[in-house]
């Protein structure tokens, strides 16, 4: 059951950002507690990192839940429940989000659902990720770092989901700085650069683009 003292203390911690009297507030919570087993940590979290889940009724939630349960993890609750305890801004999202950006996985994957379940839990922010932004961010790497080898494109996606989940303009800008140095998959081999900060990425960048020079002028 809900533990109303202990979750009192916390709805007392964060009165009005909801718009919702105390009572209401208890019983979403005790919702969530009853339907994910989430600890007191974990409800607080949801409280402070995604209120807009409490603006949602309980038979909305359970819908998404049951979505990613049972559609995206082929029935395992635990594997739902890890999900949403490690983003809770999915329950959020409308199905048909999620709908479309586990579909897009699921090509990269060829049906390997396996692969798609451990993407989405290692990236659950790829959920987030506009259709055209993801369609964008494909033909930039599939044409410019992958050459159209659509194995390696694939695989590497699914290794590392976040280099689909920036801003178009930041893919592009980067793949194209990148390319022009003269490094591709075949020679850098991962995604990293796509998710450094902006001072870490200048310095890499820097680093490359001396070596490239050195190696034109034959001088290392």
């Amino acid at each position: 059951g809900c533990d109303v003292a202990v979750v009192g203390k916390i709805v007392k911690r964060y009165p009005v950002v909801f718009h919702l009297s105390e009572d209401s507030l208890l019983s979403k919570l005790a919702f969530l507690r009853h339907t994910l087993g989430f600890t007191n940590k974990e409800l607080e979290k949801m409280i402070q990192h995604c209120p807009t889940v409490f603006s949602l009724t309980n038979e909305t939630l359970q819908k998404k839940m049951d979505y990613l349960q049972h559609e995206l993890f082929g029935g395992d609750f635990d594997s739902m429940r890890k999900l949403v305890s490690k983003n809770p801004h999915g329950l959020s999202l409308q199905v048909e989000n999620m709908q479309r950006s586990i579909k897009f996985l699921n090509d990269m994957a060829n049906g390997n659902t396996s692969r798609v379940q451990i993407a989405v839990l290692t990236q659950p922010s790829f959920l987030f990720v506009s259709e055209p932004t993801l369609e964008h961010n494909a033909d930039v790497l599939l044409q410019h770092w992958f050459r159209e080898n659509n194995t390696a494109f694939q695989d590497a996606v699914l290794r590392q989901p976040i280099s689909m989940t920036f801003s178009k303009e930041r893919t592009e800008r980067r793949i194209d700085q990148v390319v022009q140095v003269g490094l591709d998959y075949s020679s850098h081999g991962n995604l990293n650069f796509l998710k450094m900060t902006e001072d870490q990425y200048g310095r890499w960048l820097g680093n490359r683009q001396e070596e490239a020079e050195c190696k034109r002028l034959e001088g290392c």
